[in-house]
């Protein structure tokens, strides 16, 4: 990169005042202005064009070399890989500490979050992607390897949403597409109560949704006026369905053991058993209407992950699985506020705090 004797378009930058008379023109000094923020060398990439190649790294998950073959073909703008590298990692440098606080923000807050998490490949080596979303607030991705979500996000308040069933000290919902999968796995091999536990799931979702439309003003500001009555109602038809399911199962005998511990019980009834031990939390999503009835929320944030990972194959080191983790939540935030993410790139660090986080 050379500079050119015939530039596409010129700026004169002034000093605003001398730093002996505070005026200008005055004192007969020779003054130089000082260069605008941003411009760090005689010739470089502005800041149109490096969030352009964030947003086809990052965004349209394209691997570096394509970027700068998209670069030359069409911008006619010659640049090298390590330059696109270089350009991302500046940016994700940039916003990391922004990154950070919604981090803080999204776990500590009372928001019905998402959360999830899904492996992928760093230095030949199996790590986890941590996920945890809100509706319209930042998604969190932190890479960790080998450990849980609970010593991920340190200071977590509010529900939370999950896709299996757990142990957890919050109160939290679980995504009902896993257990409507499980019970028609179940209803192939064994049992007709799984066939009418996800009907009657079904039905309670139906009856949930035409609630919300009914009434506006309690859609997302949390719960609905359930009577007591038919609250009792909910929870013994419920009961119901898992009674037939342990009459099936009372008769039948059990699984082969291993070489050592108890007889493995059925599929369908550890199923069973689950249903009934989560019964309060499974069904929070009827008398909680900011619980949603699946976390395809976060679902849709980690697909991009699982996408980046079929294209390049992984990461080469730490340091770029961080800095891409750092951009995905920044795109992720921005889309979810109802902002264009190139235009979010465009923006400094102090603009992009002050519009996101006042969201």
């Amino acid at each position: 990169m050379r500079q050119t004797s015939r530039p596409d378009h010129v700026e004169e930058w002034y000093p605003t005042a001398c730093p002996d008379c505070g005026a200008c023109s005055r004192c007969g000094r020779l003054v130089r202005a000082t260069f605008p923020p941003g411009v760090v060398g005689p010739v470089q990439f502005g800041p149109n064009l490096s969030a352009i190649v964030v947003d086809l790294r990052v965004k349209q998950l394209i691997p570096e070399r394509r970027v700068t073959e998209i670069l030359e073909k069409f911008l006619g703008i010659e640049m090298s890989p390590a330059t696109v590298a270089t350009i991302c990692r500046r940016k994700a440098q940039e916003h990391r500490q922004i990154a950070e606080a919604w981090e803080r923000q999204v776990a500590q807050g009372e928001a019905t979050k998402s959360r999830d998490e899904t492996g992928f490949r760093v230095e030949v080596q199996t790590q986890w992607l941590h996920v945890m979303s809100t509706e319209n607030r930042p998604s969190c991705v932190s890479p960790r390897v080998a450990v849980t979500c609970s010593t991920v996000w340190q200071g977590e308040s509010g529900t939370i949403m999950l896709r299996l069933i757990s142990k957890e000290d919050l109160p939290h919902g679980y995504c009902q597409i896993h257990q409507l999968r499980e019970s028609r796995a179940v209803q192939e091999q064994q049992g007709e109560w799984a066939e009418k536990m996800p009907w009657y799931l079904l039905v309670l979702e139906r009856f949930v949704r035409r609630s919300k439309r009914r009434d506006l003003m309690l859609q997302n500001r949390g719960s609905p006026e359930i009577t007591e009555d038919l609250k009792a109602k909910i929870y013994r038809r419920y009961d119901d369905i898992l009674g037939a399911a342990y009459q099936d199962y009372e008769g039948l005998p059990l699984g082969q053991s291993g070489k050592r511990g108890r007889r493995k019980k059925r599929p369908g009834h550890n199923l069973a058993e689950r249903l009934r031990k989560k019964r309060e939390d499974l069904l929070r999503f009827v008398l909680h209407w900011a619980i949603p009835f699946t976390d395809n929320l976060v679902e849709r944030d980690l697909r991009m992950m699982k996408r980046c990972l079929k294209i390049s194959g992984g990461f080469r080191s730490q340091r770029d699985a961080d800095d891409f983790a750092v951009l995905r939540r920044l795109g992720s935030t921005a889309e979810k506020q109802g902002w264009d993410v190139l235009s979010a790139l465009r923006l400094s660090t102090e603009e992009l705090a002050d519009k996101l986080m006042a969201e």
